[in-house]
């Protein structure tokens, strides 16, 4: 991750991205960005491979008989093999591949859903990775809880999985900078969006599982954003002091932290005019942590991150 900065000069031998002072005074800006995906993790993802018509490195949990079940059909539904269709009139059913991911690292999880008829498609973890009720790609960045990812559908519904994902995500790294300041992350979003996409920025970082995040997410319906504000003791315990919802396409969020007040804004200028979010959250957590970091789906192109104080 790049850094400029305004008003400073480097020092002889350093290159900018080794940069990580926190200025005296005026602007960091950030706009070179690291993240990457890793490889993919889970096995038979493709479901390719079945055993007495349950994937091979998958459990499948809540089948019974015919209603619920998980079956083997053709990518895109009807009769066939690689692809899983999921049915039930009333209660959960899911599979799981266990052991694939370490807490408190972070994972984008993407399924490919198609012939969906009805019900909610869950991506399942310790954590809340996403859901969507549409067909297409439900894609979700997310800091893992625990071991295990899943798929499922809620309580009722039939569609079809052709096929499941996970790749590890390497972070950018870690900003140091003053916990009161004005935060802006300027990106673009995907021209085709999917339900559980996100774009985050935390700021006032303590430890790897201990911030504020704040982040736009693409609804269910996927057809519209979604604004969140979080603060995260750990991947399983987040108070929520708000979400609004139906925010249209933004390219720009921001916070402003100022002693124990946090103050959301958004802009579909790239920040020549700003719309608050929510209102003002009055809360002394973190009050002094000085960490900072963009995360987002690998769909979004970052732009900058700038930082003042």
């Amino acid at each position: 991750m790049a850094v400029v900065r305004f008003g400073v000069r480097p020092r002889l031998g350093l290159r900018p991205s080794q940069l990580r002072a926190v200025p005296t005074d005026g602007v960091l800006v950030i706009n070179e960005f690291t993240q990457a995906l890793g490889e993919e993790l889970l096995t038979n993802g493709d479901f390719s491979a079945w055993t007495a018509d349950n994937p091979d490195n998958f459990t499948v949990t809540g089948e019974s008989g015919s209603d619920p079940m998980v079956t083997e059909v053709a990518p895109g539904g009807g009769a066939g093999n690689g692809a899983a269709r999921f049915f039930s009139t009333g209660t959960s059913v899911r599979i799981t591949q266990t052991g694939v991911m370490t807490a408190n690292a972070w994972y984008e999880a993407a399924a490919n859903i198609s012939a969906y008829t009805s019900g909610i498609v869950d991506l399942l973890s310790p954590g809340t990775p996403g859901s969507a009720i549409i067909a297409g790609i439900l894609r979700a960045p997310f800091q893992a809880g625990g071991t295990d990812l899943g798929l499922r559908v809620r309580t009722s519904g039939d569609f079809t999985a052709d096929s499941l994902s996970l790749k590890a995500i390497t972070l950018n790294e870690m900003v140091t900078f003053h916990a009161d300041g004005t935060f802006d992350f300027h990106f673009t979003l995907p021209a085709s969006s999917r339900p559980g996409e996100q774009v985050i920025l935390q700021y006032r970082i303590a430890s790897a599982t201990q911030f504020w995040q704040l982040f736009i997410k693409r609804n269910t319906a996927n057809n519209n954003w979604d604004i969140i504000l979080w603060e995260v003791v750990n991947p399983l315990s987040v108070t929520q002091h708000f979400n609004v919802t139906n925010i249209g396409t933004i390219n720009a969020m921001r916070v402003v932290a100022d002693g124990n007040d946090h103050s959301v804004y958004t802009s579909a200028d790239g920040g020549d005019t700003w719309t608050q979010r929510g209102t003002t959250i009055t809360d002394a957590t973190y009050a002094t942590a000085t960490g900072v970091r963009a995360i987002y789906c690998s769909t979004t192109t970052p732009k900058s991150l700038k930082l003042q104080h």
